[in-house]
């Protein structure tokens, strides 16, 4: 079940690299986006339905009714594990827009010469790690 939003993805090796490449130039200011693609939660089965044709994925929305329920009341039952205040809600169901977006990358690969990760890939290597290892 899928929740119709996009959510932006980022590749964690490129997170380790900009780390490690910040640490190693002598000036640095402002900050650096590297989350280059948003995408649904279905489109990402639907991607990896394709790419993985022996597993059996099955993507499909969650309910507008049953998100609502969860936008609303989710984030107050969840407030004490999660470190949130009583009406506090779920930072990413809020900043997340109905149409795919994107984020303008040049300063890393500009300045910093570090080339993004392809998300797709990285998405379908998260999925064979997980299957590997007994996660899926």
């Amino acid at each position: 079940m899928s929740p119709n939003f996009n959510f932006n993805f980022v590749d964690v090796r490129d997170v380790a690299s900009l780390y490690l490449k910040l640490l190693e130039e002598e000036v640095i200011s402002g900050r650096y986006i590297i989350g280059t693609k948003s995408m649904k939660l279905s489109k990402i089965a639907s991607m990896l339905k394709e790419r993985m044709p022996e597993r059996k994925i099955r993507p499909f929305l969650v309910p507008r009714s049953i998100l609502s329920f969860m936008v609303k009341y989710v984030p107050v039952r969840l407030s004490k594990d999660l470190g949130l205040r009583p009406g506090d809600r779920l930072l990413s169901v809020q900043l997340s827009k109905p149409d795919p977006f994107t984020f303008d990358t040049s300063r890393v690969e500009d300045e910093l010469g570090i080339t993004l990760s392809d998300i797709d890939d990285a998405l379908v290597e998260t999925a064979q790690w997980a299957i590997k290892h007994g996660h899926i």
